[in-house]
């Protein structure tokens, strides 16, 4: 939680400095907006005490590609000694912004929702990153009211989950359980002040939480009609209309995977989990008796009864992690084994498979992929181009300002962008005054996206096209 709150303070002091106009409705999210736009845009004079309190807040995020990062906002070539010091204040707050956008602030009245975006891939993990999977904060006490799972990883995907490490953590271990890593979408549930708050890790309303909410209104209902205030519920989803990799057939089930205790903010083990089941008559994930890690490597090579692999939990002394541990035969399915088009590379990005995929890819394939991830976030800040450029085009033509469009007015632009793919976001921005820096933190899905790429290269005359093949 600590560096959640220590964002918000952060981006609480440099508003206050850079005097920022505060959206009370969409507060985080307008003010990052707005230090990415001012950091671009502007010369910014930064008081030392705020470049101090910068520099050791972004320190204090163990940033992955830190250096990398400082080049590319200095402009520096790579392998020349610096650090944070000498950016100038215009490169420092961008930096910041950066980073701070690696993270999307939904907010819904006095609650904020917290996910790490897509944008992760410009900084590598870090810190706030790892923290931000659903977290649900209320602004009024800054308490958490949400608390699902940090982000964990494969084993041997990251430094913390590097295989010996792991080994020396289970030689010591006080606790570990094993459960049955399903192949959906994660719910959470919490009862907040006498209302059941239903949300997916980024979001707190979408198809997720509408076959969810079904699910508990039929299926769990003795569960959704005496949810215990003062625990977050941790489901996954399996259903048809959520298919990911694994086909469960026409199985409908929300599976039990965590429960945590907001009071100390500590994760209940699987067998109080098992009771918190039974009383609340509630299917939960399956349970591994644990023998040694290098059985269960071993049985990753099985390719029968496939399912997507393990969750392990291990606590040893004050330390408590998860790691993940995939079957072969899962990353088969949804490995990428040549170089892959855009298309395959940007599915795996819009939900969340890319790091899963990537962990286990040969390095001349992950370096292309990387390349290419970059090629289609650089798609991304074209599109905000095309839609501000759009959306000054028509309100200059029709001399309104953001905000204040008429209905006939409306319908008459409606017209005006009749086949274009990129609608939603102009009129976000003409009738809502929208900034168009933040259009794209939740990634469309790979239909929309592959409608306005075509669009976007056929209206810009780009003939080489990578979207079905390389």
């Amino acid at each position: 939680m600590k560096y959640i709150l220590a964002t918000l303070d952060m981006i609480d002091k440099v508003s206050e400095e850079l005097k920022l106009n505060i959206v009370e409705n969409d507060k985080y999210r307008s003010l990052v907006a707005d230090i990415y736009k001012l950091s671009q845009s502007e010369t910014i004079v930064l008081s030392d005490g705020l470049k101090e309190d910068i520099i050791v807040y972004l320190k204090s995020l163990d940033i992955q590609d830190e250096y990398p990062l400082l080049c590319k906002v200095s402009g520096i070539e790579m392998g020349i000694a610096f650090d944070f010091e000498h950016l100038t204040d215009n490169q420092l707050l961008r930096y910041l912004a950066i980073v701070l956008r690696t993270v999307t602030y939904l907010q819904k009245d006095n609650l904020l929702l917290l996910k790490y975006s897509k944008t992760i891939w410009n900084t590598g993990w870090h810190n706030l990153a790892k923290q931000c999977r659903g977290k649900v904060i209320d602004l009024n006490t800054r308490q958490v009211v949400v608390y699902p799972f940090n982000k964990f990883f494969n084993l041997n995907e990251v430094d913390e989950t590097d295989l010996d490490k792991i080994y020396g953590l289970l030689s010591k271990a006080d606790y570990i359980s094993v459960t049955d890593k399903k192949d959906g979408s994660a719910i959470i549930v919490t009862k907040y002040n006498g209302e059941i708050l239903i949300n997916t890790n980024g979001e707190f309303a979408n198809e997720q939480v509408k076959l969810a909410k079904g699910l508990f209104e039929k299926k769990y209902s003795y569960f959704y009609q005496n949810i215990p205030e003062g625990y977050t519920f941790v489901f996954e989803l399996i259903h048809p209309l959520n298919r990911i990799v694994l086909d469960y057939g026409d199985e409908k089930t929300l599976y039990l995977l965590a429960v945590r205790d907001l009071t100390d903010l500590h994760l209940l083990k699987y067998s109080e989990l098992v009771e918190m089941a039974e009383q609340y008559h509630l299917d939960i994930t399956e349970s591994f008796e644990f023998s040694d890690l290098d059985s269960f490597i071993a049985k990753t090579e099985e390719s029968e009864n496939i399912k997507e692999g393990w969750v392990f939990r291990v606590i040893s002394g004050d330390t408590d992690m998860m790691f993940k541990l995939k079957y072969q035969e899962y990353f088969r399915l949804s490995r990428i084994k040549s170089i892959p088009s855009l298309k395959k590379i940007y599915g795996l990005l819009q939900t969340d498979k890319l790091d899963d995929v990537l962990s286990v890819a040969e390095s001349d394939i992950k370096d292309t992929v990387m390349a290419d991830v970059q090629k289609l976030f650089d798609y991304l800040e074209n599109f905000k181009c095309l839609i501000k450029e759009d959306s000054d085009y028509l309100l200059a033509k029709y001399k309104v300002e953001k905000g204040f469009v008429s209905k006939e007015t409306i319908m008459s632009i409606l017209s005006d962008l009749k086949g274009n793919p990129f609608t939603t976001y102009i009129m976000w921005v003409i009738k809502e005054n929208r900034d168009v820096n933040d259009m794209f933190n939740i990634l469309p899905k790979v239909p929309a996206f592959e409608k306005m790429y075509k669009y976007y290269n056929s209206r810009y005359n780009i003939e080489i096209d990578e979207w079905d093949s390389k």
